[in-house]
């Protein structure tokens, strides 16, 4: 017996893990290709549905703190 995630229940995971915003999500065969931006930049991980292990995270745009 497979577990199947969601949609929702993947980007949730996502949001909570990685504390943040989930912008795009793109399903391609068992995996979600979410994209979240946290404080930091704008990220994308893959999501296996059937064991919901994160995979392939990478920098998309890093966010430059800029002094005033």
């Amino acid at each position: 017996h497979k577990t199947i995630l969601s949609e929702v229940q993947a980007t949730s995971r996502v949001e909570t893990f990685y504390n943040g915003e989930v912008r795009n999500t793109i399903k391609q065969g068992t995996q979600y290709f979410i994209t979240f931006s946290t404080k930091h930049g704008v990220y994308e991980v893959a999501v296996d549905e059937e064991n919901g292990r994160f995979s392939q995270l990478h920098l998309i745009q890093k966010f430059t703190l800029t002094a005033n």
